[in-house]
């Protein structure tokens, strides 16, 4: 995305959503194979290959599914500059959106417990000329997100992150 850049516009911060995405797919995938395998377990001993195709479809799907997950994780990149915030998300379907900061009039973030010991966050956008804030769930390195999109809206050209 950097190549992308405006003239005279650098980067302050680019990330991604945090991997604990991945994780709510991972337990259905989970669920899914252990439940066929139960079912698999159930049919008669003489029907062994129908076992064994049961199982492997549901290891199959567990794995598509989590698969699909990882794509979408590994193609939504976060990206603030000294001018806009940039969300972009999807490979063949690509949806981006953008927020100049200069129209930023508010940044919202809110962690559980949980997710501040795991490092993610949700983050609410709020800008002039938009109906509703923008919502970005699971944002990776939230709190820097949120001071690069204050700092940058705020208009200090020389704010860097530590």
């Amino acid at each position: 995305m950097k190549h992308e850049l405006l003239p005279g516009e650098q980067v302050l911060i680019e990330t991604g959503l945090h991997r604990i995405v991945m994780l709510r797919n991972f337990i259905v995938a989970l669920v899914i194979y252990v439940f066929l395998v139960a079912v698999a377990s159930m049919i008669p001993d003489f029907r062994l290959m129908i076992r064994l195709y049961i199982a492997l479809g549901g290891l199959l799907i567990g794995t598509v599914i989590v698969l699909i997950e990882w794509i979408r994780w590994k193609s939504t990149t976060l990206l603030v500059t000294t001018h806009r915030l940039l969300l972009r998300r999807g490979i063949l379907r690509r949806a981006e959106y953008v927020i100049p900061l200069a129209k930023v009039q508010d940044v919202t973030l809110s962690q559980s417990i949980g997710a501040r010991l795991l490092g993610y966050g949700h983050l609410s956008v709020s800008a002039a000329g938009r109906d509703g804030p923008m919502l970005i769930q699971f944002v990776s390195r939230p709190r820097k997100v949120r001071d690069a999109i204050i700092g940058g809206a705020s208009g200090l050209q020389d704010w860097k992150l530590v």
